[in-house]
């Protein structure tokens, strides 16, 4: 979308994000998905869809509760880090990811990690077993054992055993 067809709010926020470029130094911005103009209505508490009524969640509470699911987010990564470091390059890496970090951290974002077996597209099956949650239109969550480069096809996540399928 050009800039003069921009919403006359994200235009003037994306004035403003050119005119001040360091502004949001902590980040990087790449592709178009969150512009500058985004960016800095999300700063001044003007995007849409991002109050706490939004969430369900009692006026005041978005703040508290965002910070929160960050210290959890943490702790979730730190006991993944030291479960790791016993299976690194095994068999049971794969396991692991899925199990003591991307399960857990979906469940924190409000997902349900679901598996559905390889996806089809074109005619082809693809190694994405999961689903970000039960409907039909999750979005696929493609899981590979921590150390894979992700630049090159790998090893892959060994399947769920039968009990961790459906939960």
């Amino acid at each position: 979308m050009a800039k003069g067809m921009l919403p006359r709010e994200l235009r003037e926020a994306y004035e403003e994000a050119i005119q001040s470029p360091g502004r949001h130094g902590a980040l990087r911005l790449e592709g178009g998905l969150f512009g500058p103009g985004f960016l800095a209505l999300l700063e001044r508490g003007e995007a849409p869809f991002q109050s706490p009524k939004d969430f369900g969640l009692p006026r005041g509470s978005l703040q508290e509760e965002m910070a929160l699911a960050y210290r959890e987010a943490k702790a979730l990564w730190r006991l993944f880090r030291e479960r790791l470091e016993g299976v690194l390059g095994t068999e049971r890496e794969g396991e692991v990811t899925r199990e003591r970090w991307v399960r857990p951290f979906l469940t924190l974002l409000g997902y349900r990690l679901n598996y559905r077996g390889p996806a089809q597209a074109g005619g082809r099956s693809y190694p994405i077993l999961y689903r970000a949650d039960e409907g039909l239109e999750a979005p696929p969550v493609h899981v590979v054992p921590w150390g894979q480069d992700l630049g090159r096809a790998g090893r892959g996540a060994a399947p769920p055993t039968a009990s961790s399928r459906t939960t």
